[in-house]
């Protein structure tokens, strides 16, 4: 599965493709019934599917979206500017249905197993070539696809959570007069609950958006652009692994914990810029249509004032030199760019029930070591650009309100 900062970006554009009437119609419903003091909790259940279907490359994510909605201006400053002024706070459990990714493996596992001393059973492990193929990569050859080894072992998976967010959103901060465009903006911090983001020592990653939306066809037609500006804060500039004394024995192979040379240092990225367009359609009985393209600049921490660093170890490394991550030493700073594109269908089966249909697809904008542009549609290889999401959203407090 890949691993892209595009899915919180492509949920972010999908939901400001959102109509200016279903966006007023929400304000308007929280006006009238602001729920249990402004507060409105919410559940998410959603099927995440890989679309390359190869048993062993096959994915299926079953995720739970906690979310808590405040309407902080309706509560504290009704009929002043402040009153469109909400804040909510969100978080995800995901756990993998078919798959073999390493945010949802344990370690230590098999306890006592005479073949796994180390308890690293439950680690992705790569079965060995054939000794055919194994003939092939030593004397160098390209090996065939048949002799790259995709099978893994390790079967106990535990639950994989995300970062906790927290955010402002202000729906009407302005309107420009003659084109009728109205202006949005939010602000969103994450904060590194997760076992991804602590491994890698983050401090906190931020996120400022402006949107500017219009709509058409008596409100039923949505153009949006959003853009939006994220800066994070580690705690190392680079991503790095401590080296021991000795090798470790892993999966029954003597493994070296030394910087990977091969690779070199990859730098964190400091802060990155989204530019997003978006489209949506109300159709009659709920029914909805979204689609979004989003495009994100993202730049590494600044090398320009000296390539050497000190690792943990404390050894020095170029990383200018040893990694092509870091890209032109003169100017300082990776430039990595990535697209996302969405396309959706919703339906409102209930007022406190949606249901939605998404196809994601978020990919380097450029392919591997060349200047060929992605396609920005559809990947149905195994590099897990795509995925296809089926979703079922609970309002807590409107279903409370309707059954009681």
């Amino acid at each position: 599965m890949a691993s892209l900062p595009g899915r919180s970006v492509l949920i972010s554009s999908l939901l400001l493709a959102l109509p200016a009437s279903a966006q007023d119609g929400k304000l308007a419903a929280n006006a009238k019934d602001p729920g249990w003091y402004g507060l409105s909790p919410s559940l998410a259940i959603t099927d995440n599917s890989g679309v390359n279907f190869e048993p062993e490359n096959y994915t299926n994510t079953l995720s739970a979206g906690f979310g808590l909605r405040w309407a902080m201006g309706k509560m504290v400053a009704q009929g002043s500017y402040l009153e469109p002024l909400t804040t909510s706070l969100s978080m995800d459990l995901v756990g993998e249905l078919t798959g073999y990714g390493e945010e949802f493996r344990t370690d230590g596992a098999n306890p006592g197993d005479p073949n796994d001393p180390n308890g690293f059973g439950t680690v992705p492990q790569y079965e060995p070539p054939s000794s055919e193929c194994s003939q092939i990569m030593s004397e160098g050859a390209s090996p065939p696809a048949d002799c790259i080894p995709r099978d893994i072992s390790g079967s106990s998976k535990r639950l994989n959570y995300s970062d906790l967010a927290l955010g402002f959103g202000h729906g009407k901060l302005a309107r420009i007069p003659t084109v009728d465009v109205d202006v949005s903006g939010n602000i969103r911090a994450l904060f590194p609950t997760s076992l991804a983001s602590r491994n890698n020592d983050v401090y906190l990653r931020t996120s400022y958006g402006l949107a500017l939306s219009r709509s058409f066809l008596s409100n039923k037609l949505g153009v949006n652009y959003g853009l939006s500006f994220a800066k994070n804060f580690y705690r190392y500039e680079t991503r790095t692994v401590a080296s021991s004394d000795d090798p470790l024995d892993f999966n029954n192979l003597s493994v070296d914990t030394g910087t990977n040379e091969a690779e070199g240092v990859r730098p964190n990225t400091s802060y990155s810029f989204t530019n997003s367009l978006g489209m949506s359609y109300s159709f009659p009985r709920g029914l909805s249509a979204t689609t979004s393209y989003g495009l994100t600049q993202s730049f590494t921490y600044d090398f320009s004032d000296g390539c050497t660093i000190e690792l943990a170890d404390g050894s020095l490394e170029d990383v200018c030199e040893n990694t092509v991550q870091v890209g032109d030493p003169d100017e300082g700073r990776t430039l990595r760019v990535n697209q996302t594109f969405g396309l959706g269908v919703g339906w409102t089966a209930r007022e406190w029930l949606s249901l939605s249909l998404g196809l994601n697809t978020s990919s380097p904008l450029r392919k591997n070591n060349t200047t060929d542009l992605n396609n920005p549609f559809w990947h149905g290889s195994r590099n897990g650009y795509t995925s296809v999401a089926l979703g079922a959203t609970v309002t807590m407090d409107k279903l409370y309100a309707n059954a009681f």
